[in-house]
């Protein structure tokens, strides 16, 4: 594990906001002397025990677009345009997220979710962010939806805010 952490570490360091669009290729990219010491680190470190893409760019240049292993267990090779389902480990992004704007005072995680999001029925009201990131809000668990699911934000809120609270806020 601690490797894995070493090359998000590399990646965070290096990294500056940089999206590979649809027309790139799903050819590699190893730039220059330091993307091919970022190629044999990440070699190195994963070995034949990791599969997905790394992205490593600085100053608004790529360094590193590379996919190790395979996307789907048989045959398919991860590329550097390779999508990934986050599931869980996005709740800790979002929380990082909300704590950072909360220091920034843009928000509360006291504050009820009907002050930042419009159309929040009356019954859940009393819900806070903090409800959310901690999963005391009271929203039912069960109404999630699949990952490739077509459904809108809007949708999904509506699905999610309709019934009934499971339990009060907090509990």
């Amino acid at each position: 594990m601690r490797r894995y952490v070493l090359i998000l570490s590399i990646v965070l360091a290096l990294g500056t906001p940089t999206v590979l669009t649809a027309k790139d290729s799903d050819d590699p990219i190893v730039a220059g002397a330091l993307g091919r010491k970022l190629a044999t680190a990440v070699a190195a470190a994963g070995g034949l025990d990791f599969w997905g893409a790394v992205l490593v760019a600085k100053d608004g240049e790529i360094l590193l677009a590379k996919g190790y292993g395979k996307a789907d267990y048989a045959s398919t090779p991860n590329t550097p345009r390779t999508l990934f389902e986050l599931a869980s480990a996005s709740k800790q992004v979002t929380a990082a997220a909300i704590l950072h704007l909360e220091q920034k005072r843009k928000l509360a995680v006291t504050d009820s979710i009907s002050k930042h999001v419009k159309g929040i029925p009356e019954d859940k009201h009393a819900i806070t962010i903090h409800h959310l990131l901690t999963h005391t809000s009271g929203l039912s668990g069960k109404l999630g939806v699949p990952y490739n699911s077509p459904i809108s934000r809007k949708a999904y809120f509506e699905k999610v805010l309709a019934p009934p609270p499971v339990a009060k806020p907090g509990e």
